[in-house]
């Protein structure tokens, strides 16, 4: 895959990063965790060739529902008072990142809900 490409499939919303799948499932119920955890046993999104990254930098390609990411935001946010003030920041991060992915519903962006 070239850069080109990778970049804009990274930059849609319905196409997460490990770290962000990790680290909202801890955030979640045991059914969202486990849904969320699950993209992990897939392959990842194709790296560019010289693509320097390793396995933690992988991107996978979601498809949940409008209901399962409202969910999603929504234990999140329920959980920002418990964060502690340094990673304050990652967590705003994680939520609007998930917000993103909500808002990609409203928008009528199909590849949301297709894999």
């Amino acid at each position: 895959m070239d850069w080109e490409t990778y970049k804009n499939l990274c930059n849609e919303p319905h196409i997460v990063s490990r770290w962000l799948l990790e680290h909202t499932a801890k955030f979640c119920d045991a059914e969202h965790a486990r849904l969320l955890l699950s993209y992990l046993q897939r392959k990842p999104l194709e790296k560019p060739k010289d693509h320097k990254g390793t396995s933690e930098v992988d991107m996978f390609c979601t498809a949940l529902t409008y209901e399962q990411v409202q969910n999603i935001v929504s234990f999140v946010v329920s959980t920002s008072s418990h964060v502690s003030k340094l990673s304050q920041s990652q967590h705003r991060g994680i939520e609007l990142a998930w917000r993103e992915y909500l808002q990609s519903f409203a928008s009528g962006n199909k590849s949301s809900t297709s894999e």
